[in-house]
């Protein structure tokens, strides 16, 4: 039975302590945990949830307001990255130290870090289309990545890139590219001078890119010879690991032992977990609400 910390009471503060270790008497802190976004069933609140999977604890994240999404974990597991209004924040999982790292009018929506956390990649919304950007932290700077063809080999003639994913070295950025109903996921060299971004499976529908933690493998979604599901690339060739159509977002754990992803396979919106190595599937988030979009903590 998963247990679910309401806001603000003593039941979430002990979930706090347990989670982020400073009531672990001793022992390491899990391996397991992630964040996630939750919707309630009336589509009225929106918050981010972290979930304890050894533990089976999970509450709500600390001080930060409905509404936001697009969780992801710094690469050291010690800040929580979001977006609320489209701007770009920071926190501690127990709700400490709460930052605005971007205050603009941008539209952002699904974003990703590079490992030494001075890069932010995210898919911009404007106009009913997206286009993926780079925000340097440090800086300021932002290089429009795929809307311009001022950036070269880059732009991509579609409407709509979006799920921006960086290898774990930070030398190249997965994303996918959208023309009608037919996705693609490329992957772009950053340091190359002239190479085009390439499909990781040519002429096939692919979405939701995630790099394995040693940067070996991928896992999306794909539909291969009308066979939907999470795939991985294995020597090169995709290996399919779940089979629904609404299976999607996949995150890989950071032992590599485990991918968790969002699907509706059991008519709402949960968490699952796939075992890379056995293919055996388990649902994480239980029967109320919509959970989405997880990310497993480094």
């Amino acid at each position: 039975m998963w247990r679910v910390a309401g806001i603000g009471g003593l039941l979430t503060l002990i979930c706090v302590l347990l989670i982020t270790g400073v009531m672990a008497f001793g022992k390491t802190q899990p391996a397991h945990i992630m964040i996630y976004s939750y919707q309630d069933e009336l589509y009225e609140l929106y918050q981010l949830m972290i979930m304890d999977v050894d533990r089976q604890l999970v509450y709500p994240l600390p001080s930060v307001k409905a509404g936001s999404y697009s969780p992801i974990w710094s690469p050291d597991g010690e800040q929580i990255i979001f977006v609320r209004a489209g701007n770009l924040f920071s926190i501690r999982p127990d709700g400490r130290d709460l930052q605005q790292l971007s205050a603009d009018a941008t539209q952002r929506v699904e974003i990703s870090m590079t490992q030494d956390g001075r890069r932010i990649a995210y898919a911009r919304a404007s106009n009913f289309t997206y286009s993926i950007e780079i925000l340097d932290i440090l800086t300021n700077e932002i290089i429009r990545l795929t809307e311009s063809e001022d950036f070269g080999r880059f732009f991509v003639e579609t409407p709509l890139t979006r799920f921006p994913a960086w290898s774990p070295d930070g030398t190249q950025l997965a994303y996918q590219s959208t023309l009608g109903t037919h996705s693609i996921v490329y992957v772009a060299n950053l340091n190359a001078t002239d190479d085009r971004p390439n499909p990781i499976i040519d002429g096939e529908l692919a979405r939701f890119p995630a790099w394995s933690p040693d940067g070996q493998s991928m896992a999306f979604y794909a539909e291969l010879d009308g066979n939907p599901g999470i795939y991985i690339i294995v020597d090169g060739q995709p290996r399919r690991l779940t089979d629904h159509l609404t299976d999607g977002q996949p995150a890989w754990s950071a032992n590599g032992q485990y991918i968790a992803y969002h699907s509706r396979r059991d008519g709402m919106w949960a968490i699952y977990r796939v075992n890379v190595e056995t293919s055996v599937i388990e649902r994480l988030t239980g029967n109320t609400g919509y959970a989405y979009a997880p990310q497993w903590k480094p």
